[in-house]
């Protein structure tokens, strides 16, 4: 009775006419929402403006070259469901992490060994390494958020993973491509089942979502 009075009302709402909002130019290069015209140059120049802020960021951390280089033909096993597994699990990226690992301890002097043979952690220099992290991946996020074409409901957003939980990671590779999965919708709740739907990522973009989690520096 609940969908029937659904698909009812959405009925009464687009059999109702109104005067379109929004007009498209014919080149396509621009659109206007009542008064106010926006060209869809803008919104590319400023995605490629924050894919450079993250890769300015990277590279101010790390003090070198991208590790893994836009290879996006990563192993990944998606027919394994245990609890843990992920595909940077796999010898392609389990040994960079390490070596990204020794690299940022010997550039930032983030730790040192005392007269005693005891190691001891620089907490400050690790908050400042945390600290420019967290600004970077701040970008990051942001840029996912933009590209990923997913709800933008929070609590889908969060459920992003790269590692097998309670459900299997939703981070997959098909044919050279990177996408992200999401199980639930509108859907979820009239069915009780979960959907699928998958959100491909622009090239770029996988790109410097491998090089972080794939490089080392997750």
């Amino acid at each position: 009775m609940v969908v029937d009075l659904s698909k009812f009302a959405t009925w009464l709402v687009l059999s109702e006419r109104k005067d379109p909002k929004v007009m498209i130019s014919k080149d396509y290069t621009s659109f206007t929402v009542g008064t106010q015209t926006m060209s869809l140059g803008k919104p590319r120049e400023g995605l490629q403006e924050l894919i450079n802020q993250v890769w300015k960021r990277y590279r101010a951390i790390i003090q070198s070259e991208p590790v893994v280089k836009g290879d996006l033909q990563a192993i990944d096993d998606s027919s394994n469901d245990l609890r843990g597994y992920s595909f940077l699990d796999e010898k392609l990226f389990c040994e960079r992490r390490w070596t990204m690992f020794y690299r940022l301890v010997q550039q930032y002097d983030l730790a040192n060994v005392d007269s005693h043979g005891i190691l001891c952690w620089d907490v400050p220099q690790v908050k400042l390494l945390l600290e420019k992290c967290e600004r970077l991946w701040d970008c990051m996020l942001h840029l996912l958020f933009i590209t990923l074409g997913i709800s933008t409901q929070v609590a889908q957003f969060v459920r992003l993973q790269v590692r097998n939980g309670n459900q299997q990671s939703n981070l997959q590779f098909w044919n050279g491509e990177m996408y992200f999965s999401t199980r639930d919708g509108k859907t979820s709740s009239t069915s009780g089942k979960d959907s699928c739907i998958p959100s491909f990522l622009p090239s770029q973009v996988a790109s410097i979502l491998l090089e972080l989690i794939g490089g080392g520096l997750r």
